[in-house]
């Protein structure tokens, strides 16, 4: 196939500005989609370059006037890489033998796959490929609900802390229990004789007990 040296021409114009940046662009994607020029390693790096100067609504543009020319296999796989609104008209219209396809297939994402889904023209080769991914582009994936029970986290919350929270109330002891006191017999007169002191106390009552048992044995 013979190449023109168009590509030389756009290869060497200023691409420093944004439209001389969206101009290379569109003629670059021209030249290789109609088979004019290459699309060999050079040409698919400098558009790569390119890619990130040009607005999205020039990259669709472009995408949409391959429909009218006939892109290989790699730069269908170039404009495949880019957003779903640019690579969804090139995989809608683009023809390219069954092996092409069947080698582009992996590299596409589950939203490209699922454009091709919907072409009737495919070979059948190319359609049995797509059914073989069909368990990884259609899985779901799972979220599990949080638990009701576990309460919501906020690490940002400032925890408010008292006094009682931190240093614990000290422990009150009971009061000892005092020795209880020996009884005083009562009198009716406010004095109280010797005698009578002397029996309250603990050892002489203890005497006295003592002294009383064997007079009642005696009995």
């Amino acid at each position: 196939m013979r190449f023109d040296d168009s590509l030389k021409t756009v290869l060497s114009a200023d691409m420093a500005t944004d439209f001389g940046a969206q101009s290379a662009w569109r003629q670059m994607v021209d030249l290789i989609g109609r088979g004019r020029s290459p699309a060999d390693a050079e040409s698919l790096a400098r558009l790569q370059a390119l890619r990130k100067l040009v607005p999205d609504t020039v990259r669709a543009a472009s995408a949409r006037a391959l429909a009218f020319a006939k892109p290989d296999v790699a730069l269908v796989g170039f404009f495949a890489e880019d957003t779903l609104a640019i690579a969804a008209p090139v995989l809608r219209t683009a023809m390219l033998p069954a092996d092409d396809w069947l080698a582009l297939l992996p590299q596409l994402t589950p939203a490209g796959r699922s454009v091709l889904r919907h072409r009737r023209d495919l070979p059948e080769p190319v359609c049995r490929g797509l059914e073989s991914f069909g368990s990884t582009d259609f899985v779901l994936a799972h979220h599990p609900a949080p638990s009701e029970a576990a309460p919501a986290s906020n690490p940002g919350a400032e925890v408010q802390l008292s006094v009682d929270d931190v240093v614990p109330a000290p422990a009150v002891e009971a009061p000892a229990e005092s020795p209880s006191c020996p009884t005083m017999p009562r009198t009716a007169s406010p004095f109280v004789t010797l005698g009578a002191l002397t029996r309250g106390l603990p050892v002489v009552a203890e005497a006295l007990r003592h002294a009383a048992v064997p007079a009642t044995d005696a009995a």
